[in-house]
């Protein structure tokens, strides 16, 4: 068994001494490797911020020109004049609104009233007459007449109507009914 001392030389196993060494020489050498390594890319992060921060420097000041153009005698810095901004914006947003179509709506009050069997293929809305005319097939007619129904009871559309309705065959041996229903929506 080989004890390990280094108080005297003549105790000393040159061999663990070194193997000490070697290690403690690897050690250093694999965290000063790290630290470099670690130095390096925060030294590549640092200079890539440095460049996105004078990108967004000109965009700031470009941003600043063009809302200086856009809300011309408001200054931005006045309390009353970001009032008179917010009302601005106020005021569009509400024009906005009220011209807004929502799909989703649509879409959620047809999935929500189509009854099985039916299959909508044709989607048109109509914003000046706020009018949606849908085109579909369905296997059955009763099919049609309880989306009719149906959609009289969702919260987009007000009324419907079924404007057309014809039978077809497909492959000349399975019949099916076209539909155009048109319906007056809430937008």
């Amino acid at each position: 068994m080989y004890g390990f001392n280094l108080s005297t030389y003549t105790f000393t196993n040159p061999f663990v001494k070194g193997m000490i060494y070697a290690l403690l020489f690897i050690a250093t050498l694999i965290f000063s490797l790290y630290n470099y390594s670690d130095s390096k890319a925060v030294h590549e992060r640092l200079s890539q911020s440095s460049v996105e921060i004078k990108k967004l420097k000109v965009e700031i000041s470009s941003l600043k020109k063009v809302t200086k153009e856009k809300v011309g005698d408001i200054d931005l810095n006045d309390k009353k004049g970001i009032e008179k901004l917010s009302a601005k914006i106020d005021f569009i947003n509400s024009i906005i609104y009220e011209n807004n179509f929502s799909w989703s709506e649509l879409f959620y009050s047809l999935e929500k009233a189509s009854p099985k069997n039916i299959s909508i293929t044709s989607i048109k809305p109509s914003y000046d007459s706020r009018k949606i005319t849908i085109s579909g097939m369905a296997k059955y007619s009763r099919d049609i007449a309880t989306l009719v129904e149906n959609l009289k009871g969702t919260s987009f559309i007000k009324k419907s109507y079924l404007m057309g309705e014809s039978e077809k065959l497909i492959d000349k041996k399975y019949p099916i009914h076209s539909f155009d229903i048109e319906a007056e929506g809430a937008f």
